[in-house]
């Protein structure tokens, strides 16, 4: 249980780390289109860093005392455990709502390009790719 909690916390960190990396890519990509896009990147960048560590602080202090985590499961230990349903949910819908977000940053900036129809379907596809 030790290292499934490890893994837990790994996989949080590991999320935010990729998220942050595709927000710099797009900074990088559409660096001089305008302000405001600009501007958006970065508040979605503290978005994510906020709810990443909100997160994490969390989850590493579910538990009172710290190794209940893995001990709690057999009731010979004393502790106490935080319910972290809602937690989890919130999680899963801000997530999920930052990917959407993620997904139509660097479509709307496409759509936007002096490019014909085709080229933009392309770079559209190319973009969406990332969905999966």
């Amino acid at each position: 249980l030790q290292v499934f909690f490890t893994f837990e916390v790994s996989y949080i960190i590991s999320i935010s780390a990729l998220k942050a990396s595709t927000l710099f890519f797009y900074l990088r990509v559409f660096r001089l289109v305008n302000q405001t896009f600009t501007t958006a990147l970065w508040f979605t960048q503290a978005l994510n860093i906020i709810v990443y560590v909100a997160f994490a602080v969390t989850k590493l202090n579910r538990c009172k005392p710290f190794s209940y985590s893995w001990d709690g499961w057999d009731g010979r230990h004393s502790g106490r455990f935080i319910n972290l349903r809602p937690l989890l949910i919130m999680h899963a819908a801000l997530n999920l709502a930052m990917n959407l977000w993620m997904l139509a940053l660097p479509m709307i900036q496409v759509l936007w390009l002096n490019l014909r129809k085709r080229q933009k379907l392309e770079v559209l596809f190319m973009f969406g790719l990332g969905v999966l």
